[in-house]
């Protein structure tokens, strides 16, 4: 069933009949739910979500007139339904490209699943495999699907897959998976709560956004918006290794071995085996050489830390030197107290300017902290983190 309605909110007489319309399958069904609506740039409405043909669940696609009567030219009497003999699956958003083709997304046997129907309502057997395409990656529930100008798909939802986590993906104009895009096609944020993707949009730069909410604990009461903003996914620079397993890296061209004092390097089962040093009172801090960085880069840091009886102002730093002169820094600070191996990213740093240096610095004035890895993550102007646990925003 659709409905229109008036700018006052009544019911518009227009519309099919007194503002209603009501339309059944040309075939036997069980139930049928819209998900999704659409209005074309022509003025037709397209509705789309699934059919329950004999309790096999499947995809379908109807469009409208401006006076709600089927589209007679658009697949069979208005209606297009997915075979659900060979295809199964739910449909949960419906987009248009530029070429008025429609691109319906959803999930099938959990994972994510795309259809592309030419402008006449038929299964464009150019996209993927007989116009259908999905990926061997868990998705949960399934947030939206957006088309950009050049015909690329972007499919966004919640991940099922190992962690629970937001999970964007990348199709290319004829159904392949992007592999250019994030990690071999895929862009994974983790956070240690519930969550879920609803909604996704491209914005006028070509940046992708996606929105939903995310819970805290397990009150389900307790929950936030999220809101998430993607670069343009066009490559990856990928990840400088600072420390791993408690050794400070001086192989890579352009560092500097570890500087400071107050860490000592040790191996501890409470972290499993691996290796990490313990800092008291002290810093250490890396640098890097301003020539592996561009202006409109992004630069971040990730690691993995505990801390027994920290002060307050424990703090990892990163301080950028542009050739100007000009510096610009961020800071992410610890907890202080006691708190179980934790996963901490700084926020992002966007470069201005030509960069003559980068130090890395990570200091305590009081108790211990014990730090396993550091990362310093470096994506290019047009690139897209590929996979990042992040912390969870605070409380409000």
């Amino acid at each position: 069933m659709l409905a229109r309605l008036n700018a006052n909110g009544s019911y518009d007489a227009n519309f099919g009949s007194i503002g209603i319309v009501i339309t059944a399958p040309p075939v036997a069904f069980t139930n049928l739910e819209i998900t999704s609506l659409l209005l074309q740039p022509d003025g037709k409405i397209v509705a789309a979500g699934t059919i329950w043909i004999d309790y096999s669940e499947t995809f379908f696609a109807a469009r409208y007139l401006l006076n709600g009567l089927p589209d007679t030219s658009f697949g069979t009497n208005g209606m297009w339904i997915a075979d659900a003999s060979a295809t199964y699956g739910k449909a949960y958003d419906v987009a248009i490209d530029v070429q008025g083709r429609l691109i319906l997304g959803g999930v099938s046997g959990g994972k994510p699943l795309v259809a592309r129907l030419t402008a006449l309502g038929a299964l464009d057997t150019s996209f993927g495999e007989n116009g259908f395409t999905s990926v061997d990656y868990a998705a949960g529930y399934v947030g939206s699907i957006a088309v950009d100008k050049s015909g690329r798909i972007l499919f966004a939802s919640q991940s099922s897959y190992e962690e629970v986590g937001a999970v964007a993906m990348r199709f290319s104009s004829d159904g392949q998976l992007d592999t250019t895009f994030g990690d071999g096609g895929r862009a994974v944020s983790h956070f240690d709560a519930y969550l879920d993707i609803n909604d996704i949009a491209i914005d006028a730069n070509g940046k992708m956004l996606t929105a939903g909410y995310i819970q805290q604990g397990e009150d389900p009461n307790n929950t936030q918006f999220l809101v998430m903003r993607y670069l343009n996914p066009t490559s990856s620079a990928g990840a400088v290794n600072i420390l791993i397993n408690g050794d400070f890296e001086d192989s890579l061209t352009g560092w500097i071995r570890s500087e400071g004092k107050g860490a000592k390097r040790l191996c501890t089962a409470a972290f499993s085996g691996s290796c990490s040093f313990r800092l008291s009172n002290g810093f250490v801090s890396q640098k890097i050489a301003g020539s592996a960085v561009s202006a409109g880069d992004v630069l971040w840091l990730d690691l993995w830390a505990s801390g027994q009886n920290v002060a307050a102002k424990a703090s990892v730093k990163m301080v950028v030197t542009y050739t100007d002169g000009h510096k610009e820094r961020v800071s992410r600070f610890f907890p202080s107290g006691t708190y179980a191996y934790t996963n901490f990213q700084s926020d992002v740093l966007i470069l201005s300017a030509p960069v003559k240096k980068i130090k890395v610095e990570i200091s305590n004035t009081g108790g211990k902290l014990f730090v396993d890895n550091i990362q310093l993550l470096h994506q290019g102007a047009t690139a897209l983190t590929t996979e990042s646990w992040l912390p969870l925003p605070p409380n409000p």
